[in-house]
């Protein structure tokens, strides 16, 4: 257990209209009303009431597992709030995201997941501690492991990661930044987002620069826009940064992140792509990070789990 309050520096989500999902609460930006549940609102634009809605279906959807498919919508174009910003921007953007998780003081960030398959759904509430690099616990879903709940895990010099209910031991960490992406690497980091996003506490490669970087080549078939906006969530004004891409070749798909220039951390990471015979593959991560407090030994201890094989 925690011994002292966390506090929340950055959004879950940061919509159009200025409402601010943090845990299961709305904030109200000066100047837009927030009506009450329900309540029809006359001074918003058809637009914007509808991304209220979309945000009253996310909140709705925190303490309650189940699937809600705006969840995982991604409006290609400026979204409503946003305007387009200098694309030199998001080539600086994966620098700092690196420096920033590498650098992270103790933080405990609550994540919503929704994940599609063509086998069906899953909705996951992964909790991530880092105390540093060396004191972590970084729980995760993925599409390829289905309803498993995996994780990342050092504590005491034992480093772990737990997949698909098999332990394997983590390697040194290299402290290295990763190349720019192939096309094929910037797909399959989009995938593996709630994984590899925190890849620095893998193996110590610092993975944001090479896949921004990776996105940006025109050879990765992806056309991409770059949008900001300002918001003062809890009194203190930051921009956030919006990566909107949507593929020029191959099968549909389409990525979308949002950063808190707070920290610079991810707060919204959205991966689509359209498979054969109608079906889709669609991961949605959301994640609210709290500073401040302090954690017990108790909340690094490594968990043990029986290594199968196929």
């Amino acid at each position: 257990m925690m011994q002292r309050s966390w506090v929340s520096l950055a959004l879950i989500a940061v919509l159009a209209t200025g409402f601010a999902l943090t845990g299961c609460g709305k904030k109200a930006v000066e100047g837009v009303k927030v009506p009450e549940s329900g309540q029809q609102s006359s001074g918003l634009t058809p637009e914007q009431l509808k991304e209220k809605e979309r945000g009253d279906a996310i909140i709705d959807n925190i303490d309650n597992p189940k699937i809600n498919e705006n969840a995982f919508e991604i409006k290609p174009g400026t979204e409503i709030g946003y305007e387009p910003t200098n694309k030199q921007v998001a080539a600086n953007l994966g620098t700092k995201i690196d420096e920033a998780l590498k650098k992270t003081e103790p933080v405990f960030l609550k994540a919503r997941l929704y994940i599609e398959t063509d086998e069906g759904y899953l909705t996951g509430f992964p909790k991530i501690k880092i105390q540093n690099k060396d004191k972590f616990n970084i729980e995760y879903n993925l599409a390829s492991t289905k309803e498993n709940l995996n994780r990342l895990a050092a504590d005491n010099g034992a480093r772990v990661k737990i997949e698909d209910r098999s332990t394997t031991e983590l390697p040194e960490m290299s402290e290295k930044s990763a190349p720019k992406m192939s096309a094929q690497e910037v797909e399959n980091f989009a995938i593996n987002m709630p994984r590899d996003a925190f890849r620095y506490y893998a193996d110590g490669t610092m993975p944001w620069q090479g896949f921004i970087a990776g996105l940006m080549d025109p050879k990765s078939g992806f056309k991409y826009e770059v949008q900001e906006q300002e918001l003062a969530p809890g009194g203190v004004s930051r921009k956030y940064f919006r990566i909107v891409a949507n593929s020029i070749s191959g099968p549909k798909r389409e990525i979308e992140l949002v950063i808190d220039s707070l920290k610079y951390v991810p707060v919204t990471m959205r991966f689509n792509k359209e498979l054969p015979n109608d079906k889709k593959l669609r991961v949605s991560w959301t994640g609210e990070w709290q500073y401040g407090g302090t954690f017990t030994d108790s909340d690094f201890k490594i968990p043990q789990i029986n290594t199968h094989s196929n």
